[in-house]
């Protein structure tokens, strides 16, 4: 993940269904392990008339992918009711580094859902990429709407602007035993990105996009060698970020690499990101990440942590003056690689405006129910 010259943003709770010191009170991002029941045998039922229970057949990664799809489904027709089947009754929802409070049922997040869709009432998610690891899941989607009623925030409700948004947003879910539930699910999105398309923000921010980048890509983990292989180079990868060593990161660059950000403007090649990358470490000198979850999925691996660092020194390239302050932010990041274990895409997914609060750069939030200034 790479910080940004995005300064600032609104947030609000935005949902769509859809490394590491824990913030206190909030969610543990790991998935949990996986719980086993002893199973009544027949032979436990020796000498009974009782008929033996027939085992629960466990959910296989198909399956888990078309629930997962189909969740998409509910929540894109405003079908509430079979969304909340989604989820388990002890269902943890993050919302992750948007300020609100961690949902813990699934009548606590329905009204999450209805609040996004009073805002963007023609909003819908379009499945770019469908990931499925043992009971982990993930998803990333286009995002688009027209932002015709008001939006309720931290600080109060926003008027409606009227414009269209299109960006990407990421998604993460860990199945239970039966694969058609979520007890865990993390959403991630890019505030500083949705007030910029919408004309709240004056910071740089990505354009809007209409049209998702591919179908809907399925990919159920094999646990084969050639997974075995993405992951090793993803951690290495990582490593090579934490220890600042650019040319490191740079060989695992394919030559059309592209690099992705939500909080990033546009994206960048592996030149580009090399660059990019030698002038974050300047600007925060002991900046790190540390990993919660990573798992493979075909070509594509799947990181969830934290970034964590201080402004030390000016960042000229973003505009930034040296701030002293300390930053702490929760991602998503998503790598795909070739079949010559090179990465060819990485897309990051993390709040740019929590980035531009935290180093203090960006204007408070505007005033509920008035025209909104930049920030």
């Amino acid at each position: 993940m790479k910080a940004a010259m995005v300064v600032g943003a609104v947030m609000f709770a935005a949902v769509v269904c859809g490394c590491k010191a824990k913030d206190k009170g909030e969610a543990d991002r790991s998935a949990p392990k996986t719980a086993t029941g002893d199973k009544m045998s027949a032979g436990t039922m020796a000498g009974s008339s009782a008929a033996a229970p027939v085992p629960e057949q466990a959910a296989s990664g198909d399956d888990m992918a078309k629930r997962y799809v189909e969740c998409w489904g509910f929540w894109n027709q405003k079908d509430w009711k079979n969304l909340a089947s989604c989820y388990s009754n002890d269902i943890t929802s993050e919302q992750v580094d948007t300020g609100m409070p961690t949902a813990t049922s699934p009548q606590a997040i329905m009204p999450y859902h209805e609040m996004i869709a009073a805002a963007f009432p023609d909003r819908k998610g379009d499945l770019e990429v469908t990931l499925i690891n043992g009971h982990n899941g993930a998803t990333v989607a286009l995002f688009t709407g027209t932002n015709t009623g008001p939006m309720r925030t931290p600080t109060g409700e926003v008027p409606a602007t009227g414009k269209k948004v299109g960006m990407q947003v990421a998604h993460a879910v860990h199945f239970t035993d039966d694969g058609k539930t979520a007890n865990k699910e993390w959403f991630y999105q890019d505030m500083g990105e949705l007030m910029g398309q919408l004309g709240v923000s004056k910071a740089p921010h990505r354009a809007m996009v209409d049209k998702p980048f591919q179908d809907n890509e399925i990919v159920i983990a094999k646990d084969d060698a050639n997974e075995k292989r993405t992951l090793e180079n993803a951690n290495k990868g990582i490593e090579a970020c934490n220890k600042h060593d650019s040319k490191a990161m740079s060989d695992l660059f394919a030559d059309g690499l592209v690099w992705s950000e939500t909080g990033m403007p546009k994206d960048a090649n592996g030149a580009q990101t090399a660059k990019d990358d030698e002038a974050m470490w300047k600007a925060f000198p002991d900046l790190a990440l540390a990993t919660d979850t990573i798992w493979a999925a075909g070509d594509y691996v799947l990181q969830q942590g934290t970034m964590t660092g201080t402004n030390q020194g000016d960042w000229k390239e973003m505009g930034i003056k040296k701030t002293g302050n300390p930053i702490s932010l929760h991602f998503l990041q998503l790598y795909k690689f070739d079949k010559d274990g090179k990465m060819t895409h990485s897309w990051g997914f993390w709040n740019s405006a929590l980035f531009a609060r935290q180093l203090g750069i960006s204007q408070a939030p505007p005033t509920p129910g008035k025209k909104s200034g930049a920030v």
